[in-house]
């Protein structure tokens, strides 16, 4: 079973150079897009930000191997700004599109900052946004050692942290194509896994 461990994972990203972390976190935050696409409430749409193609133009400097920041400082101001608004959630799993583009922001961080912490903190967010979806669709909030252990042992939960793993093992073989592919390949959740999140009505108490 696949299992979270921040400090090891920053350990494992300091050994790789800066255009190889920010592919990881630019992989995490590919995999979240159709979150965002999915549940962006109208705060979000009204701010007219395009997170796809923010990630299409970091993908585009990976693969070109050029980290200039050139504005991106600008871009991670104005999506910080957005995010700093009301957080109120519309519905159930509008969090996603939040968490969505809250990898956007540490993928650019990670452009901006050479700190390995920057790339941990995306696979962080992609693994709570797992861990939340899997805790919102159970009902209640784990408050024993077995309850956690059937939320990290969720679909969801394994899912993630095996492909963050898959992701790091590729770039320590410095193959960024594999990463960019599994990332388009493979979004947060299925189709039929977004239904039953649109299908989904919480228990009253």
């Amino acid at each position: 079973m696949f299992t979270y461990d921040e400090n090891r994972l920053k350990q494992e990203l300091a050994t790789l150079p800066p255009r190889l972390r920010l592919a990881f976190a630019t992989a995490a935050a590919t995999r979240q897009l159709p979150c965002y696409t999915r549940f962006a409430p109208p705060r979000l749409l009204q701010a007219q930000l395009d997170p796809e193609a923010l990630l299409t133009a970091l993908w585009k400097k990976i693969r070109a191997g050029e980290l200039a920041p050139e504005s991106w400082q600008a871009t991670l101001d104005k999506l910080m700004t957005v995010l700093e608004k009301d957080t109120r959630d519309w519905r159930p799993f509008d969090f996603l599109a939040e968490d969505a583009l809250v990898t956007v922001a540490y993928a650019i961080r990670c452009l901006l900052d050479p700190d390995p912490q920057e790339a941990a903190w995306a696979a962080r967010v992609v693994y709570e946004a797992a861990d939340q979806a899997a805790i919102r669709l159970r009902g209640e909030v784990p408050s024993t050692s077995a309850a956690e252990a059937q939320i990290l042992a969720h679909p969801f939960v394994q899912r993630t942290l095996a492909l963050l793993d898959e992701d790091l093992a590729s770039l320590k073989r410095r193959n960024v194509e594999d990463v960019f592919l599994r990332a388009c390949a493979n979004p947060a959740f299925t189709d039929e896994e977004f239904a039953g999140f649109d299908a989904f009505v919480p228990a009253k108490r």
